[in-house]
């Protein structure tokens, strides 16, 4: 079982990217290091000018996005994790927080993060996160 450790700060920062940009879908690459079975995310890395590949469904992902978050991460001495993007309302995975079959087949790392972005009915924007390792089962622990 892998293990996440991650920091309430970076889940609610994605978290506003992802209703920022809504109805378009959102994507960052995860940063930090892995420690036996735990993936400690420390950092995430947005690539800029994201409204050129994203569409309400899908968010095409340049190569170059992820040379800049390598880049990103070694600075630092971390290393890229894994990706996490948005499902909306308006794609066929409806308020689903599990990696699409593209997601799966898109080697990003050994974790996968998917913030579903719903309209309540309210008319306020609710947005889950749930994480998903590309080979075994997930505990996540969120930090303050």
């Amino acid at each position: 079982m892998m293990r996440v450790k991650v920091s309430r700060r970076l889940l609610n920062h994605f978290r506003a990217e992802g209703k920022r940009v809504y109805p378009r879908e959102a994507f960052a690459v995860l940063i930090g290091k892995l420690a036996g079975d735990r993936a400690i995310i420390t950092d995430l890395f947005i690539p800029e000018g994201q409204e050129r590949y994203a569409s309400n469904t899908q968010v095409k992902v340049p190569r170059a996005w992820w040379e800049q978050a390598n880049e990103f991460a070694k600075a630092d001495g971390l290393i890229v994790l894994g990706d996490i993007h948005t499902h909306n309302e308006t794609s066929k995975f409806t308020h689903d927080t599990a990696p699409s079959e593209a997601d799966w087949d898109m080697e990003s790392g050994p974790l996968h993060g998917i913030c579903s972005i719903r309209r309540h009915p309210t008319g306020r924007m609710v947005a889950r996160i749930r994480f998903w390792p590309a080979d075994a089962l997930v505990e996540t622990r969120i930090t303050e």
